[in-house]
């Protein structure tokens, strides 16, 4: 809530496809989009609640206007 790192999002160009999905540490998607300019504010899918501290994994897949795609995995932590 300060203004800092207060969402997480994904940034590209010439993309035609896009899905982001976060799970949690026991493999249960928290949080999901096909919209490359929707951030996720660390609450859980329905938006009902912010998930509790904690490292979070994503998996993103592209696909762009040329037929290239790929998916690209990680992890982010949420800390309030």
């Amino acid at each position: 809530g300060d203004g800092i790192n207060d969402v997480w999002l994904v940034q590209g160009a010439n993309i035609r496809e896009f899905e982001l999905l976060v799970f949690n540490r026991w493999g249960d998607v928290v949080f999901q989009t096909t919209d490359v300019t929707t951030p996720w504010i660390a609450d859980n899918d329905s938006g009902e609640y912010f998930v509790p501290n904690g490292v979070y994994n994503y998996l993103v897949k592209v696909k762009g206007y040329e037929g290239d795609a790929f998916k690209k995995s990680g992890s982010v932590t949420v800390l309030r």
